[in-house]
């Protein structure tokens, strides 16, 4: 049994877009996160007189991000219950 996604079960019109518009849109919303220094907060910098500052994703944005995209595996899993 083929399950339809949620757009196709209601009916919803659904616009598909080129991948060149979708890059422009990336581009945009980056810049923008770029300007208001987003990336420097998140990722941290370096300062002459402190040295490495970790941001908001701490010192490894890996984990960062897996401990926020996955936390049901990680709940779920007993190979990473001792992390």
């Amino acid at each position: 049994m083929d399950k339809k996604y949620y757009a196709e079960r209601t009916g919803a019109k659904v616009e598909s877009y080129d991948f060149d518009t979708l890059k422009a849109v990336f581009l945009l919303k980056f810049e923008e996160l770029e300007r208001g220094l987003f990336f420097q907060e998140a990722t941290g910098y370096r300062c002459v007189e402190l040295g490495g500052v970790p941001g908001t994703w701490g010192n490894n944005p890996e984990s960062f991000f897996f401990m926020r995209l996955i936390p049901q595996f990680v709940a779920n899993s007993t190979k990473y219950r001792k992390l």
